[in-house]
């Protein structure tokens, strides 16, 4: 099973975070940002 996780980063952008248990070696992108409005 895998989550996603929904946080922002230091400029306010909501960036969201895969975490899936088979792909822990992967580094941390930032995948699926939206660009800010």
């Amino acid at each position: 099973m895998s989550s996603l996780i929904a946080t922002r980063d230091a400029n306010g952008k909501i960036v969201i975070q895969h975490s899936d248990p088979s792909d822990d070696a992967a580094p941390a992108t930032q995948h699926g940002e939206l660009p800010r409005e």
